[in-house]
């Protein structure tokens, strides 16, 4: 019986997808169609022309096109992005016409003017993959033209498609300025593959250290003026010394300042300067008048007083508008401590006032609750960090379901996005999510919008450290968390983010221990939330006591800190605690590996990835290797 011939080539095909084309023909369904055939027939139509390619068949919000030449595929890609990149630009943001675009080249089976098969199919994961405005290549497309066009690519990793059933290597490409031209290119330094969100970093147009520079001279507004600021303001009065030794004036002074100087570092805050509030020294206060004198809604005041050997520092928080007390704290140490306790009330109450957990933070999440019409983002944004900080799946789950909806209402709110990113990031790292590629690919998204919105958080800035890791810039990760210490000596989450990190990207264990200690020191409300970083250096460190000791304060409800928690329990001989804590992470967080948290953390230390795949080893979470 004979059998029909299946006609087929060699073909690179080019898929393309209108970015929320629901949504745009919802809002303008005529507008909307108008433009699309115009950049059709004026843009689409002859570039495709131009690079020698054809429509096979437009599918109402997308179309598939197919090049004899792989290189003309992806310059005509480029050349489409770009163009109508120019087009949509005096549009608004939301109103913009974007397209993904993916690209792929395979064998393929013809049928008239139709093409089928996995090639195609591919293609339209490709572009699935792809940003707004964004091209994705397979591995095979990336070989082919690595050198022949002025592009440079970064990689994705492999990533498993629908309906595919091998992994496809998957690539971003980054053009190199200008039209994309079939022309010979100067090889490109390869990035270090790891994982589906490697570079996308690139987007800040420039490493992590120098984009802070570039940034730096941007001047934070400071209030002027009756009018209260849209900022949360604080003045700090001048400390009053109850002692009557000049000695302890200067103290009263010194401490003033020091307060002031670490609360100016904080980007949420206005700070009335020093000079300003001198004039009230030795004064009787009237918090309301002075509020409206120097327009600032919050004031510090305090006292200090020695007396036999000891110092003692009080400082309350008032509420200018209503001279209400909303918070107040007493420090006492001995009198030979004298700059520790200098140092330390300024960081503390610095730290109180502006932490995530400090008691301004709370003051702002009521008044976030008492208006949600007109603080809506806000107090999406606050929920959000409430259950964020549960550190549990549900809570992580709905912690980025409130974040979006924040920055979906405010896309200029950068600490939503930072905290969305993070949430993220804990899903991928705890084993809450069967993708942690895709979570690992949007924390990067997050962090890349945060920073381009507020370069100056020293929170931020350490996650740009991590994802400078995540492309494999070493380099850029030391200096980025180098600026974020810097930055954030009394920013609590800063101090935890890279006590975090320090292990575990560059091996300094030992030195990530302080660190995280002084974190939980400054936020003692929120010392749950800072122990995994103290546990996690105590490990690498060898230090397996104390980890084991450290981890009963910390959140034992993810795949992460159970590893850690097991394999502390099993290097001092506790097997059984061990053996309970590795069937947990079997059980509740299945799609949680030792390798994949490796890989999407990362772990780039040899000295951390060591000492995990050993103790994960003995504690059953990976299997044995024999010779």
């Amino acid at each position: 019986m004979a059998t029909t011939r299946v006609e087929r080539r060699l073909t690179a095909i080019l898929a393309a997808d209108v970015v929320g084309y629901s949504r745009l023909m919802g809002c303008d369904e005529q507008g909307t169609l108008e433009r699309l055939k115009a950049h059709r027939r004026e843009l689409f139509e002859p570039l495709l022309a131009e690079h020698r390619g054809r429509i096979v068949k437009l599918m109402g919000d997308g179309a598939l096109c197919e090049f004899a030449s792989v290189v003309d595929a992806v310059a005509c890609a480029v050349a489409i992005q770009q163009s109508m990149a120019g087009l949509e630009q005096d549009l608004p943001e939301a109103e913009r016409i974007r397209l993904r675009i993916g690209i792929n080249t395979g064998d393929v089976i013809i049928e008239g003017d139709d093409i089928y098969g996995d090639g195609v199919n591919v293609a339209a994961r490709l572009e699935g993959l792809a940003e707004p405005g964004g091209i994705c290549v397979s591995g095979w497309v990336h070989e082919e033209i690595a050198r022949k066009l002025a592009v440079s690519f970064v990689p994705m990793g492999a990533q498993r498609v629908k309906n595919i059933a091998t992994p496809v290597e998957v690539w971003r490409v980054v053009p190199g300025g200008g039209a994309a031209r079939a022309e010979p290119m100067r090889q490109r330094r390869a990035f270090k593959p790891a994982l589906a969100a490697l570079a996308l970093i690139l987007a800040f147009g420039v490493s992590a250290g120098g984009w802070w520079w570039w940034n730096q001279n941007r001047e934070s507004s400071r209030a002027s003026g009756a009018s209260l600021p849209t900022q949360p303001s604080i003045a700090v009065l001048p400390f009053s010394n109850l002692s009557g030794d000049p000695r302890w004036e200067r103290f009263a002074d010194g401490t003033t300042e020091d307060i002031i100087t670490n609360l100016v570092r904080s980007p949420d805050l206005v700070v009335i300067a020093r000079n300003s509030t001198m004039p009230y020294k030795g004064k009787p206060v009237d918090v309301r008048q002075i509020g409206k004198e120097l327009g600032v809604r919050y004031m510090l005041e305090g006292s200090i007083q020695a007396e036999a050997g000891r110092v003692r520092v009080t400082a309350q928080l008032i509420d200018a508008t209503s001279g209400s007390h909303l918070w107040a704290e007493r420090f006492d140490r001995p009198e030979a401590e004298l700059f520790a306790v200098q140092d330390e009330v300024g960081r503390n109450v610095a730290t109180a006032l502006g932490g995530w957990y400090g008691k301004l933070h709370e003051v702002r999440r009521m008044e976030a609750r008492r208006r949600p019409a007109s603080l809506e983002a806000y107090d999406l944004f606050l929920l959000g960090l409430e259950q964020k900080h549960q550190y549990t799946k549900a809570s992580t789950q709905e912690a980025i379901r409130l974040l979006s909806r924040a920055v979906e209402i405010d896309p200029g709110f950068a600490r939503a996005w930072l905290m969305l990113g993070i949430a993220y990031s804990l899903s991928a790292a705890s084993g809450f999510v069967d993708d942690p590629l895709a979570a690992v690919q949007a924390y990067v998204e997050c962090v890349r919008k945060a920073a381009a919105l507020d370069p100056y958080d020293a929170h931020l800035m350490t996650h740009v450290g991590w994802v400078s890791a995540l492309e494999g810039d070493q380099k850029g990760a030391e200096q980025a968390f180098d600026r974020a210490l810097a930055m954030g000596t009394s920013d609590a989450n800063a101090l935890s983010s890279a006590a975090w990190a320090l292990p575990l990207l560059f091996g300094k264990a030992d030195e990530a221990v302080p660190i995280a200690r002084r974190a939980m020191e400054l936020d003692p409300a929120g010392v749950a939330g800072h122990t995994p970083a103290l546990v996690i250096a105590q490990y690498i460190a060898g230090r397996y006591e104390e980890a084991v000791e450290a981890s009963r304060l910390a959140p034992l409800d993810g795949g992460e800190m159970l590893m850690f928690y097991a394999m502390a329990q099993e290097q001092v001989g506790q097997v059984e605690e061990a053996r309970k804590a590795a069937e947990r992470i079997r059980t509740e967080f299945p799609s949680f590996t030792v390798e994949n948290y490796i890989r999407d953390c990362p772990v780039t230390s040899p000295k951390a990835q060591a000492a995990i795949r050993e103790g994960a080893t003995k504690a059953g979470l990976m299997p044995v290797v024999t010779q």
